[in-house]
């Protein structure tokens, strides 16, 4: 398939982007001289520091310039590749809070979690002991249960923290 269909109004090359000026040059399309004086480089487009010392960038211009901090067709200004960087950090910095956080509640949850869990060893265990005297004292202590101890020693629920 062709993929390369005239881009504006004035387009006379196929994939030819304008930008909004009559013939305006595109970047895959380059000129004779753009190529022969050096005025075009296909890596100028990821070149991050072309801004500062770039050929394309007319005198008088700065670092603070439209052209340098925005970009142009030739090359990319350094305002988006430092926001990206700055966007980086700031989310790196946001997730060391958060994970911070989550070990709080973790924290938090593990020591209702144990709470919970004694709170109910505690209260299991003593209907088991009750349970296990009962049956001895309804058969008159004739030996046919286990003691107390062995019982809950052998049934009863592990008392303390989980971990």
């Amino acid at each position: 398939m062709n993929y390369n269909f005239p881009v504006g109004s004035d387009s006379t090359q196929p994939g030819q982007m304008n930008y909004g000026s009559p013939g305006a040059q595109s970047l895959a399309n380059p000129t004779l001289s753009q190529v022969s004086t050096g005025g075009y480089s296909p890596d100028s487009i990821m070149n991050f520091g072309a801004g500062f010392a770039s050929p394309n960038v007319a005198a008088g211009d700065g670092m603070f310039s439209s052209g340098s901090m925005y970009g142009n067709k030739d090359q990319m200004g350094w305002l988006s590749g430092g926001a990206a960087v700055g966007s980086s950090l700031l989310n790196a910095y946001l997730g060391l809070g958060q994970l911070s956080e989550a070990k709080k509640n973790n924290a938090a949850n593990r020591a209702s979690t144990n709470a919970n869990y004694e709170a109910q060893s505690t209260l299991t265990n003593g209907q088991l002991r009750d349970r296990q005297q009962a049956r001895i004292n309804q058969s008159g202590g004739t030996g046919k249960y286990a003691s107390v101890e062995s019982y809950m020693a052998q049934n009863g629920v592990k008392e303390g923290p989980i971990v």
